[in-house]
């Protein structure tokens, strides 16, 4: 837990260097489908929740933005905590933009020996600055690392997150 809060605290002093930095809150909804696959077969189970964090965003051209934010996440009463790092690129110079990224998620309940609290996934979405201030945006993030770490190597555990929400930057 403490890497996770080091990292973020790096992250988070990397982007407010630069003088183009706009700090925000963002809150949404958010569906996490969690898949298990074993011998039997898959089994895939959706639950749904909001999400509510900070934002920092890092215009580094006209263009292009590196975006991170740390959001608490509670889906069917399991809390977790989310770190996107996306690159935003407006498109044709318009308010509309494609996001891409990486998503680390640790999860703040306790999990059984054989499982990891730490998420590592890869996602991408769409976003629409409203006004200056105003923005809606959704992603999509595929958990790549699996949650099971014990010696059945027939078990895999995944967890991937949809969410689409509103945010304001000052």
């Amino acid at each position: 837990m403490k890497s996770f809060f080091y990292l973020s605290f790096i992250l988070f002093s990397f982007f407010t260097v630069k003088s183009q930095t706009s700090f925000g809150l963002t809150a949404g909804y958010v569906n996490a489908n969690a898949k298990t696959s074993d011998f039997n077969g898959d089994n895939s189970e959706s639950e749904s929740g909001f999400y509510a964090g900070i934002v920092l965003d890092n215009k580094i051209s006209e263009t292009v933005s590196i975006v991170a934010e740390l959001s608490y996440m509670n889906a069917d009463n399991i809390n977790f905590l989310q770190l996107p790092i996306f690159a935003k690129i407006y498109i044709a110079n318009s308010s509309f933009n494609v996001q891409g990224g990486f998503q680390i998620t640790y999860t703040l309940e306790e999990v059984l020996d054989d499982f990891t609290k730490f998420n590592f996934g890869l996602g991408g979405g769409f976003g629409y600055d409203i006004t200056e201030h105003f923005f809606v945006e959704t992603r999509y993030i595929f958990q790549l690392n699996d949650y099971f770490k014990g010696p059945d190597t027939v078990l895999e555990s995944k967890i991937n997150f949809f969410n689409i929400g509103v945010g304001y930057k000052f």
